[in-house]
This record gives structure tokens, sequence and C-alpha cells, in this order.
């Protein structure tokens, strides 16, 4: 995919401004002026499947291999009826480790067995390669845990489900059509 930064005037445009990164597989003609607007065609960046890294905006690919991500998640329940999460996403691109840290950010919320949604906690704290948080289970509706972590500036998120201590069982594909159409 390339990617091309709106910040560093590579390309300005006011509708595609609002995103750091807002063009993705760019594809000219051979005798085009490269006019991207008017004579090639692009993907928003936001839609790109292969995120690019800062520093890469005016990269004319950062990535045409699959990008794949692995998300667990871990709770832990005390005796003072205290929840610690753990959310790990693992992802591989070009087939070497993605950094994490500065280009995911994790949420956690809780699922109720009608399908709605709460949110536990946003924007996780990121340390020793995992997304931790703590809560008070008083504070919770249900223990029904999800952690959804995602790329700002793109569609590209994924999630892990723990329903350890979920009183119905939480169906993945269920999930990942649900958050498709949350706003």
């Amino acid at each position: 995919s390339s990617g091309i930064n709106a910040e560093y005037g590579a390309i300005k445009k006011k509708n595609l401004a609002d995103y750091p990164y807002f063009a993705t597989d760019i594809k000219c003609e051979e005798d085009s002026s490269g006019d991207i607007y008017t004579e090639c065609t692009y993907s928003e960046y936001q839609y790109t499947s292969v995120p690019c890294e800062d520093r890469q905006q005016l990269a004319l690919e950062c990535g045409q291999e699959a990008f794949s991500v692995t998300p667990s998640l871990t709770i832990k329940t005390n005796a003072r009826d205290r929840t610690r999460f753990k959310c790990e996403v693992d992802a591989v691109r070009y087939g070497v480790e993605f950094d994490v840290k500065s280009n995911f950010e994790a949420m956690l919320l809780t699922r109720s067995e009608e399908g709605s949604y709460h949110l536990v906690e946003n924007l996780l704290r990121f340390r020793k390669g995992k997304f931790f948080g703590k809560v008070d289970n008083s504070d919770l509706p249900n223990r029904c845990f999800l952690c959804l972590a995602g790329i700002p500036d793109t569609s590209f998120y994924t999630f892990a489900i723990n329903g350890d201590d979920c009183d119905y069982s939480m169906d993945y594909n269920t999930i990942a059509t649900e958050l498709l159409e949350l706003d």
C-alpha cells in the first residue's frame, strides 16, 4: 500500500485533510501526469488493510504482504471483587513484529446477552508489551468482556473476548457483525 500524508504538503484536498494519511493503493496509468485526483485511482487511507507507520507518509510501498494481528484477553478477579485485565495484541507486517505500542489503541467493553455494549475503560495503559487496566466489578453491568484494539485514523480493528465469568456463551462471529454496525 502506498500512503501520502496531507500534513507534509505532498497532496492537499480539503475533504481528505481530516485524515493524517489519506491515500493508499494509488494506481496511475503509465502515461499519466501523476495528478492523483484526476488521472489516478486510490483508496482512502482509513480503509487500508495494511497500515503504514509514522515516517512512512511518502513511502511508495509500506506493505504488500499480509498483515496479521492476533489479540488475546486475560482477566483475573481478586478477593475484593476487582478485575485486572490484560489485552495482548501481536501484530506482524513484512514477517516482522509490528510496533503495537506506537500504532494501536485499545479499550475494554462489556457485552450484554442482548448485544448492547458498555465502555468500561477507554485508551488502556500500554506497558510490557500489553494493554492493562483494572476495574471494580460493582461498576459493571456484567462480566462478559471484550478488548477492542485498533489503529487510529483507519478502519482497522481487532478484538478478543473473554467470557470466563459470563452468564452466556459469547459468539465471535455475532460480535464481529455487531461491532461493524456500531457508530
